[in-house]
């Protein structure tokens, strides 16, 4: 049985008289520096929260934090994570509830616990030079997950904004309580409070990805068990699975689905095309509309796509009709395209002009120096020497070769590689490297040259070093 929802209707109710110009520039100062602190406490290293991993389900990975600066009654601190395939301009997009229609699209797609909503104040509209900009002032009602618990509602200062950090760009869309005389708390609700909450987008190292986090920091008030709290807030966090799900099929509408001549026959394929799991009459055998080939139910799965379901296999849904680059090898760079944004935030830059400059100093960013590389060998240590024999055997493609001396003669083998087949044999005494590595090994070993870690210029030195010792070239 649903619960009768006890939401005042909204747009009549509200009467917004017209804002003084100081408390209207109050209001967008508070919106700017709420936006920063958001931006700030995103991060999951470095930042003022206190973030550990809570769980790591369907791609959303789930942080419980810490915040020392936080109010005493703010007894909820979560966020999400999540990898997104997307830009800015698309991300932001989502965000413009500018109309009823798209107020009734965004509750459908991403905030179904949304009871109501209604915005109170335009503070600064978009633009034409900036219309992923915005500031005003919304109420909304938030639907509890139990039947027997008060819907709670908030009113709000929300901006969205552009923003470049340490030379990443982002574009983050903030929230935090404010009190407001034209928006009391109203009957059958209890009034919550955001202390901080809103999503951040960083543009990753991979052309087409972005790292999406949200973050909520609330009081919902009442005497509300802990469970019930972190429930519902939970279930805000995982949305941005359903953002992630729309901006796929977005891209996804964009290409053509193939017509049913243009699939690889069935007859074609035995195993699946993804997986490799091998079609039997308990795995059955699925067609993508995009790419047309054969895959398993567990690689494919159904999209709504321009009024029609049709099925499209994981791969061409991840890529979602957009030509991705080759993955490239891991480097310091980007090794963890998460962390880019972590180091060195002493500045970050709002791009919208505002009724007064706005700029902000990271004051609290530990400076950390760039991320060494790590070496094979230590500075302080002289470089091994190539003819120096070692007591493990060393791995040459599929082979081990060991580097020794023949047990019989006590004497290096011979070689028959090049100029110097002459100058190993016979020559234990050449050089302090093969004079300090006698050891006693089974008789018959070879000693190939050519597979000892040695530059040619080191090989010349010991041929120019054993020909002054008198000792033959003697050549193949």
């Amino acid at each position: 049985m649903t619960k009768a929802r006890k939401v005042p209707a909204a747009y009549p109710r509200f009467e917004s008289p017209p804002l003084e110009p100081a408390d209207e520039l109050h209001l967008i100062q508070t919106a700017l520096q709420s936006l920063t602190d958001l931006v700030r406490s995103s991060r999951l290293e470095g930042g003022p929260i206190l973030w550990s991993l809570d769980s790591d389900v369907d791609g959303v990975r789930i942080f419980t934090g810490i915040d020392p600066l936080a109010p005493p009654n703010v007894n909820i601190t979560l966020c999400g994570v999540m990898e997104l395939q997307g830009t800015l301009v698309e991300a932001a997009s989502l965000f413009e509830l500018d109309s009823t229609e798209a107020v009734r699209q965004y509750r459908s797609r991403f905030s179904k616990d949304i009871a109501d909503y209604a915005s109170l104040y335009t503070l600064a509209p978009r633009t034409l030079e900036h219309p992923r900009n915005y500031i005003g002032v919304k109420w909304l009602a938030l639907s509890m997950p139990s039947p027997i618990v008060k819907d709670r509602d908030y009113c709000l200062l929300e901006c969205q904004d552009d923003f470049t950090l340490n030379g990443v760009r982002g574009w983050a869309r903030s929230f935090n309580s404010i009190q407001l005389p034209s928006c009391p708390p109203f009957p059958g609700l209890v009034r919550a409070t955001l202390f901080r909450a809103g999503y951040v987008f960083f543009e990753s190292t991979m052309p087409g990805l972005l790292k999406c986090v949200h973050v909520i920091q609330t009081d919902l008030a009442g005497a509300l068990p802990t469970w019930l709290v972190r429930t519902a807030m939970k279930r805000r966090v995982r949305n941005i699975v359903e953002i992630d799900t729309f901006l796929r099929q977005l891209r996804l509408n964009v290409s053509a689905s193939l017509t049913d001549d243009q699939l690889v026959p069935l007859s074609m394929r035995r195993s699946c095309f993804l997986c490799g799991t091998k079609f039997s009459p308990f795995v059955a055998k699925r067609q993508c509309r995009k790419c047309g080939e054969v895959v398993c139910k567990h690689c494919s799965k159904h999209w709504e796509l321009r009024g029609t379901c049709v099925r499209v296999c994981h791969k061409c849904a991840a890529g979602a009709g957009i030509d991705l680059p080759p993955m490239p090898m891991p480097t310091v760079a980007n090794e963890a395209p998460f962390q880019i944004y972590t180091c060195d935030d002493a500045k970050q830059q709002h791009r919208r002009p505002l009724p007064r400059a706005f700029s902000t100093q990271e004051r609290d960013a530990a400076s950390r120096p760039p991320p060494e590389r790590q070496l094979s060998w230590p500075d302080d240590r002289p470089a091994p020497d190539p003819f120096q024999h070692r007591d493990i055997p060393v791995r040459r493609g599929r082979y081990y070769t060991m580097p020794h001396f023949n047990a019989a003669t006590d004497r290096p083998p011979e070689s028959t590689h090049g100029p110097l087949r002459g100058a190993l044999r016979g020559q234990h005494h050449a050089t302090d490297a093969f004079q300090e590595s006698r050891v006693t090994h089974p008789s018959g070993a070879v000693l190939d040259v050519s597979q000892l870690d040695a530059t040619p210029a080191q090989l010349r030195q010991l041929l120019a070093q054993l020909r002054a010792l008198g000792v033959d070239d003697e050549r193949q």
